[in-house]
């Protein structure tokens, strides 16, 4: 295939060629939502652009709605679309308190006593085209996938205790250890997607709430993973789909699996750098054809965020973690980039931010390089906690200013 390059004639490797191509497919065919995402996330775009797109798809309740989630086409407020925003909201580093503030509020108001949690959907999906899959069903009062207490239940919880500052009538401890307890109880694990929901929650908790989830994790990861490639074909739960990264713990559970499931990834991608779903509504079909498009570009960054993480794509530019001192003063700036020297010569022109502009001009006293966005606004957040400050003084402050 030509949008491959082969690395030592065993790794197959996206090329900068074929991500110019999901870029134009996007552009071309899909919402602007996802265009302005992958802009930021491989093209070092603006994340501001991200929320403001995102912003279309919330309502005056703080839910969001509007097709957010492509199987369901109606304009209310949903909770599974609202925690796709939450998971699109975490992809950056800026939080929009005003927008994440009327989502909690959302997410308090649409909590569900009796059930002791929350439900993905409201009655208000029959009114409009979705899979079938979210049916509403009248005397149950619920979808099909409320059957699974956990889904969307633990991703919510695991939001909340993310943005628990917002909080205003829910008791988030009495919240987690409820959801801890439905998980550390359940022995048959019968919905991949309940899992997932648990793997968010896992991520977002400290390691002593995280470490009571994950002997569970790893029964339900063995017993509902798939290894047959040809079952990948259609819609089945891939090694991938339990450790987006090799460094997730869940890689150990599944590493048997995870080269030939990139292989596959890399096997399926077409000439236009972009992945189709393997499923359909089985209803509303002209309905279906418009969504499908929609699930292009949200698979397509999907898959290439993997695909990344597991150092299948191509290294291009390089992303810099630096370290500025002031010339003036001697006060530490810290910040990512992915044209330093562009950054710099900004900074000491009074381009930038107050802190800039009040302290300019600046000196590099420490540089870390990295082949990903994601993996720099790691690192860069990590020095700007207590402990990274302290550790940054340390090394750079023996060297006199302006040496």
């Amino acid at each position: 295939m030509r949008i491959l390059v082969e690395y030592n004639q065993v790794m197959k490797i996206v090329s900068t060629d074929i991500l110019e191509e999901s870029r134009k497919y996007l552009k071309n065919n899909c919402r602007k939502l996802e265009v302005v995402r992958f802009e930021y996330l491989f093209n070092n775009g603006d994340l501001e652009k991200v929320l403001e797109e995102l912003k279309g798809f919330q309502n005056s309740d703080g839910g969001f709605g509007n097709g957010l989630e492509p199987d369901s086409t109606h304009p209310q407020s949903s909770v599974l679309a609202s925690t796709i925003a939450l998971q699109i909201i975490s992809e950056g580093n800026i939080v929009d308190s005003v927008m994440v503030g009327n989502l909690v509020e959302y997410l308090e108001n649409s909590y569900v006593a009796e059930r002791k949690g929350w439900l993905a959907m409201t009655e208000d999906v029959n009114n409009y085209p979705h899979a079938i899959w979210w049916n509403w069903d009248n005397n149950k009062k619920q979808t099909s996938i409320d059957e699974h207490w956990g889904n969307p239940t633990a991703e919510v919880v695991g939001y909340l205790y993310k943005y628990r500052q917002f909080l205003r009538s829910l008791d988030i401890n009495e919240l987690l250890e409820n959801t801890i307890c439905y998980w550390e109880k359940l022995d048959d694990f019968k919905s991949e997607h309940e899992v997932y929901c648990y793997i968010r929650l896992h991520k977002l908790l400290p390691v002593e709430l995280a470490k009571r989830l994950e002997s569970n994790l790893i029964n339900a990861t063995r017993k509902l993973v798939v290894t047959d490639s040809d079952l990948w074909k259609t819609y089945n739960p891939q090694p991938v789909s339990f450790a987006d990264n090799p460094s997730y713990f869940l890689y150990d559970v599944v590493n048997g699996g995870i080269e030939k499931n990139l292989d596959f990834l890399m096997e399926t991608i077409t000439d236009n750098g972009v992945w189709f779903p393997n499923w359909n509504w089985y209803q509303y079909e002209s309905d279906w054809e418009k969504s499908k498009m929609y699930w292009v570009g949200v698979l397509t960054i999907q898959n290439l965020k993997i695909l990344r993480a597991y150092k299948r794509i191509k290294a291009g530019e390089m992303w810099n973690v630096y370290v500025l001192r002031s010339l003036v003063n001697g006060k530490f700036y810290t910040g990512y980039t992915g044209d330093f020297d562009k950054r710099l010569k900004a900074h000491n022109s009074g381009r930038g931010g107050r802190f800039t502009k009040l302290n300019k001009p600046f000196e590099l006293v420490y540089k870390e390089d990295f082949e990903d966005k994601y993996t720099a606004q790691k690192r860069e957040r990590e020095l700007k906690t207590n402990k990274g400050r302290y550790w940054v003084k340390k090394i750079v402050n023996s060297k006199p200013v302006g040496s």
